[in-house]
C-alpha cells in the first residue's frame, strides 16, 4: 500500500522531532559552559584602572613641578560615577 502524502508529512515531522530530541539530549549531557563575564563590568574595571593610572601620573607631575604650579589651575578629582 503506497504511503499517502499526509502520512509522509507525519513521518518527516517525527524524524525532525527525533533529531531535535537527540540534539537536546546531547546538549544536556555536556558540562555547562563557563559563565561569561559581564562586558559592562569589564569596561568599568578598565575605565577605573585608566583613571587610577592617570591620577597617579598627574600626582607624579605635581611632585616634579612642586610649588611652581598655580593653585588656581589644580583639577579636583572627578566625582564617583553611579553604578
Amino acid at each position: 500500500m503506497p504511503i499517502a502524502m499526509n502520512d509522509e508529512r507525519i513521518i518527516v515531522a517525527v524524524g525532525r522531532l527525533e533529531r531535535a530530541l537527540a540534539r537536546a539530549e546531547a546538549a544536556a549531557a555536556r558540562p555547562p559552559s563557563a559563565p561569561v563575564a559581564d562586558p559592562d563590568e569589564e569596561l568599568r574595571a578598565r575605565h577605573q584602572r585608566l583613571r587610577d593610572s592617570t591620577q597617579a601620573a598627574i600626582a607624579r607631575l605635581d611632585t616634579l613641578l612642586g610649588p611652581a604650579v598655580d593653585p588656581a589651575l589644580e583639577v579636583s578629582p572627578a566625582p564617583e560615577e553611579p553604578r
